[in-house]
This record gives C-alpha cells, sequence and structure tokens, in this order.
C-alpha cells in the first residue's frame, strides 16, 4: 500500500523438548513457510509500535499509513490483534488528522481507514460515530471529465486521488459490501476508462496523454498503480476479460530478471535495468490473486524465480533489531514491510480474512513460540529466563496464550491476561503444567508433586501436596464447566477434584507404564 487446544495436550513435556498449543484462525492457499514470513515481518512491525498504540513516523509524529497498513497485516496473519485494536482506537480518536488533507477529505486516506476497520470485523458505517462509507462517496466528482472520481481536481494534480486512489476506493467499498448503485457504478466507469493500451495505469489520469509518459521521466504507466487499480475492479466485478487481458500482458512483459517487479515495469533506462522492489513485488503478486492467477506459476516464472521466491529473498532472517523487517533495493525498510506481508500470503485489500480454526503452535524451552497454519501468533520470549518453559496453553478464544516456566513464572500474550504467578515463590516440585479456566479469567499451574495453584476466577477444588505418588504428575486440564480438574501422573494414574468424574486410570486398569506425557 502506498505510503500515504485452548488446551495444551502436553503440559508435562520436558523442558527441551517443544510444546504443541493447539489454537485458532488467511487464505487456505498460503503455505506454511509464507505464513512464517508473514508472520516475522508483523513481530517486527509490533516492535515498531509505541505505547499509544500507533508507529511513529521519522520525526515522532503519527505515521498513519504504516499505522493502519499494520493493522491489516495484523488481522490477515492472526497475530497481534489486541495492538492492532488499540490502534485502531487511536485512529478513530483522532480521524480528522489523518483523513482531513490541505484540500478536503482524502478519498484513499478514508479507503484505508475502511479497509483496516473491516480487516477486524468492525462496522465502518459506525467508526467512533462517524460514517467512513458515506464520507467516502461523499468526496465524489459527479460533473465534469472526472466524472466518478473520488477526490477532486485540486488533490488529482497534487497526487492525493487518481486511478490508485479509485482502485483503493473500489476495494474498500466492495469489503464493507457497497458493490451497486449509481455512485459505485460512475466510479467503476471512470476506473475503466483509465487503463492505457499496454494494459497499465498511471497514478493520477491518463488525460493529456499520461499513458505515453516514459519511465526516464518517472512518467507512464506503473504497477503499483495498475495493481492496486485491478483489486478495486475485480472487488467490483467490473475486471472485463479483455481488460484482464491487457493487465496480464503488462505484468507478464514486465517481470524483472530476478522474478521481482519494479514501480515501473522492466525498464531498461537510467532507472536501470533490474529494479525490483518488495513494494511493489507485493502489490503486483495481490493483484495477480485477486485476477486469479498464481505468481508462483511457470507463466511468472523467470530464470527460476517468481514473486514469491524473489519477496522470500528480501527479508532480513538474521538476528537483531531488523529481523524479519524487509528490505527495498538492498535497504531494511518500514513501507516494503508493512506491504509485504500482505503480498507474501497474497491478501487482496478487498478480501483480509482473519484465518479459522485450522492450525497450532510450538512452544521452546526458551519461550519461542512458532505457529503453524492458521494459528495465532502474539509473540514470544526474547530474554532470557530463570528457569525453562515447561508448558503453554491458549486462551479460550484463541486469540492469545501462556507460557509457564518450572518455576511457576507466567507470561501472557494476545489477550491473555497476567493474574498472578508463582515466580519468586518457594515450591516443593517444579511446576509441569497450566490449563486457563472455561471463560478465560482464570489459570491453574500445576505442580509435580500433585501441587494445584490457582489464579484469576480459577477455584481450587483440592491438590496432592502432601500426598506420597507413585510417579510424579505431568498433566493437568479442566472439566468443560470448570468447576473441576484432572490431574494425571507418569503412570496413568488419575486424580479427580470438583466436578470431575473419575472413570478410571491405566493402574486401575492393570496397565503398568511409565511413559505417560499427557492426558486431555
Amino acid at each position: 500500500m502506498r505510503k500515504s487446544l485452548t488446551r495444551l495436550f502436553a503440559g508435562s513435556i520436558i523442558a527441551a523438548a517443544p510444546i504443541a498449543i493447539a489454537a485458532s484462525s488467511a487464505s487456505a492457499t498460503t503455505s506454511p513457510s509464507e505464513m512464517l514470513l508473514a508472520r516475522s515481518a508483523t513481530s517486527y512491525l509490533a516492535s515498531q509500535f509505541n505505547t499509544s498504540g500507533y508507529i511513529p513516523g521519522s520525526s515522532g509524529s503519527v505515521d498513519y499509513s504504516d499505522t493502519l497498513a499494520s493493522v491489516m497485516d495484523f488481522a490477515a496473519t492472526n497475530t497481534y490483534l489486541p495492538l492492532a485494536h488499540q490502534a485502531l482506537n487511536y485512529i478513530a480518536a483522532n480521524l480528522n488528522s489523518y483523513v482531513v488533507t490541505a484540500y478536503g477529505d482524502g478519498p484513499g486516506q478514508l479507503a484505508n481507514v475502511i479497509i483496516a476497520v473491516r480487516s477486524l470485523g468492525l462496522d465502518p458505517t459506525n467508526f467512533g460515530g462517524v460514517n467512513l462509507i458515506n464520507r467516502l462517496l461523499a468526496t465524489q466528482q459527479t460533473t465534469g471529465v472526472d466524472s466518478g472520481m473520488f477526490g477532486s481536481e485540486t488533490e488529482l494534480t497534487n497526487y492525493d486521488a487518481g486511478a490508485y486512489d479509485q482502485g483503493l476506493a473500489l476495494s474498500a467499498l466492495a469489503y464493507a459490501g457497497v458493490t451497486s448503485g449509481p455512485q459505485v457504478q460512475s466510479a467503476v466507469a471512470w476506473l475503466q476508462g483509465q487503463q492505457c493500451s499496454n494494459g497499465g495505469f498511471v497514478f493520477q489520469s491518463n488525460a493529456n496523454g499520461a499513458c505515453s509518459g516514459l519511465p526516464a521521466n518517472f512518467a507512464g504507466p506503473d504497477t503499483n498503480t495498475t495493481s492496486v487499480a485491478i483489486e478495486g475492479l475485480v472487488a467490483q466485478g467490473a475486471l472485463t476479460p479483455s481488460a484482464k487481458a491487457l493487465a496480464t500482458t503488462y505484468f507478464t512483459t514486465g517481470q524483472d530478471s530476478d522474478g521481482g517487479f519494479g514501480y515501473y515495469a522492466n525498464v531498461a533506462n537510467a532507472l536501470g535495468n533490474a529494479n525490483s522492489d518488495t513494494d511493489s513485488t507485493s502489490l503486483v503478486v495481490q493483484a495477480l490473486t485477486a485476477m486469479g492467477l498464481s505468481p508462483t506459476s511457470a507463466q511468472f516464472s523467470v530464470s527460476g524465480s517468481n514473486p514469491i521466491s524473489f519477496l522470500n529473498t528480501q527479508q532480513i532472517t538474521t538476528a537483531g533489531s531488523s529481523f524479519g523487517e524487509f528490505n527495498y533495493q538492498g535497504t531494511p525498510s518500514l513501507l516494503a514491510t508493512v506491504q509485504a506481508v500482505l503480498g507474501v500470503i497474497g491478501a487482496p485489500h478487498y478480501n483480509i480474512v482473519s484465518p479459522s480454526n485450522q492450525g497450532y503452535s510450538v512452544v521452546t524451552s526458551s519461550g519461542s513460540v512458532y505457529a503453524f497454519g492458521t494459528s495465532s501468533y502474539q509473540g514470544g520470549i526474547t530474554g532470557s529466563v530463570n528457569q525453562p518453559i515447561v508448558a503453554g496453553f491458549a486462551t479460550p478464544d484463541g486469540k492469545g496464550y501462556y507460557l509457564v516456566a518450572a518455576d511457576g513464572g507466567v507470561f501472557a500474550f494476545g489477550d491473555a491476561t497476567f493474574y498472578g504467578s508463582l515466580g519468586g515463590t518457594m515450591i516443593n516440585k517444579p511446576i509441569v503444567a497450566g490449563f486457563a479456566t472455561p471463560d478465560g479469567k482464570g489459570y491453574y499451574l500445576v505442580a509435580a508433586d500433585g501441587g494445584v495453584f490457582a489464579f484469576g476466577d480459577a477455584t481450587f477444588y483440592g491438590s496432592l501436596g502432601g500426598t506420597v505418588l507413585n510417579k510424579p504428575i505431568v498433566a493437568g486440564f479442566a472439566t468443560p464447566d470448570g468447576k473441576g480438574y484432572y490431574l494425571v501422573a507418569a503412570d496413568g494414574g488419575v486424580f479427580s477434584f470438583g466436578d470431575a468424574s473419575f472413570a478410571s486410570s491405566l493402574p486401575g486398569s492393570g496397565v503398568s507404564t511409565g511413559a505417560v506425557i499427557g492426558a486431555f
């Protein structure tokens, strides 16, 4: 975008082994490796936010565009959702500071807010009491050569309106369910008329021969505007077969030798031959996905490279403060990073889908968390811990999780609320398991000797503290109503408390084993 399971199954796994947490929530076609790339990027983006809920710009003022783009990234990858909501709360309280330009309401700015709001499942017709849809529609010209365009002629002249913002606005409207009516038809007709004969679009409009501009003069069709315009037309169901064919030719003939795309399509002039950049490539991938074309297909493979493989080479993967950030032509770039996330996972702006229940997370003894499939990643422990992490469990809604150390230290992420820990408390035996209450407002920690420690609204129903056990406790889990729980020993012994009903156990069934590591 332009800058303008609910329970731990194996709670007793030894500290050196990873711990699995079942979890919740982009695209069914996004590969695990691509999602990990995207989530590494969102971890970097989250680190750039301040406590007020926004990314500061170079001067310390709010960087609204990158903040909003990060919200979309968090939604598309199901990461840092509490931070995303905090950011939108800040935007809502300071909406006019971003949306109102020197020339009036900016259509591109309004579109960005609408997309971010919708990505979190919120209502753009009542965003802090403001109807963003009506406000966007009110910017449309109704007469003149640019009738149907969102934004004024002054905004067009000053690069605050044009084909780029028109495509973004159409995507935003479609995302909000606005796909009919004379205003939408007029907006679509204006954008359809902007396509150049080579299939591309120019940033402002094609009036006065703008389509014939030369990249050497920083003019003519560009990949960014073309991508966003195509997305908008697809979103409104208005990309004709001929327009799609022209756009596809524009992209296939404009790809660079490294598989990526530059701002201007594969030009051999003062701008250089291979001028691929992360921003442009990401936007092109979104457009290709919108058109139903695969960016990794033979059609978009050049010398063994494609747009996705190009993006893979642009991310910083070495440890440090820039880990997860993407480069822009060799230089780490926040803008490249916010745009790369949707590109890597192929999520068009009008279809940013928070993932559904198909995934899981793995936790290491050092507190690193690796989210697979569509599970929610909300961060991990970056510093050292006094004792190894031995357990992890998700909040009931899957939007957060806890990590538990052997000394009873508790670390909360996402929407998980910290209700206390045993850190600094002398305990007889190390903690081996933990589990949440069904309402998510409390949790239990379980020690190897069967000691049970309740926090938040968790009710203590008893423990095995002081009881001589044949084998240590290795797991614990709550009953569905939260009014009881079970503890399980390494030999399969089962101990029930509260309304937990004892059925049997391995020793009681005549089974002898010392290999039990968990229960659910």
